[in-house]
Parts: structure tokens; C-alpha cells; sequence
């Protein structure tokens, strides 16, 4: 058994509304990150709609994360707020085994169904 002494990561961006209620396939969009994440290394995003998807998993230094219009294309548009946003911060810790390292992840995922124009 091992416990970890890191703190699950966040995203305050739920709280103060930095995720948006529509996204536009033609335009692209960007999610505030910077200062809404906290105890991340690193931070998963990802747009569903039906059986597609987009994401993509980044450093948690980064100010935004942004999907082109290109990296939308393969989405169709959704049936009113049928599409799933989710933000997951993730932090890491590295442990041994004997000479083995193993690696755990804490993730919390932020999950708001939306609207893909």
C-alpha cells in the first residue's frame, strides 16, 4: 500500500465560470488555465460529441488551452448542450519498489455538458 502526501489537483475555473456553455467548430476556442489550476502538473482537456473526440494534455504553467478550427473538424455540431467539456488536472508522485519506480496520478475531472456550433 502506498498514500500519497500530494494534494488532489483543481480547477477553479468551474467556480468563477471560465468554461464556456458553447464552443464554435469554426472559430476554435481557449480555456483559461494558469492561475484556476492548483496542485497540477499537468492538465488533460477534452471536447465529446456522440462517438468523437478531441484532447489534448498539457503543462500546468500554460495560461490557456486552445483547440483550432482544425483540431475541431472532425466534431459535428451537438443537439443543444449534448457535448462534453472536461478539464483534469493531474499531479504526479514517484515512488520505489524495491528498484522499481512506480508512478501514481491524482486526477480530478471537471465534466459540463455544452454546445458545439
Amino acid at each position: 500500500n502506498y498514500t500519497t502526501s500530494k494534494p488532489m489537483p483543481a480547477y477553479l475555473g468551474v467556480a468563477n465560470n471560465s468554461m464556456p456553455n458553447s464552443l464554435s467548430r469554426n472559430l476554435g476556442f481557449q480555456i483559461p488555465l494558469g492561475a484556476n489550476l492548483k496542485n497540477a502538473d499537468s492538465v488533460f482537456v477534452s471536447v465529446t460529441v456522440g462517438q468523437k473526440s478531441v484532447k489534448k494534455t498539457i503543462g500546468a504553467s500554460t495560461s490557456f488551452c486552445s483547440f483550432s478550427n482544425s483540431e475541431l473538424g472532425s466534431l459535428s455540431a451537438s443537439n443543444g448542450k449534448s457535448a462534453l467539456l472536461q478539464v483534469a488536472p493531474i499531479n504526479y508522485d514517484v515512488t520505489l519498489a524495491g528498484a522499481r519506480k512506480i508512478y501514481l496520478a491524482n486526477i480530478t475531472a471537471y465534466t459540463k455538458f455544452v454546445e458545439v456550433k
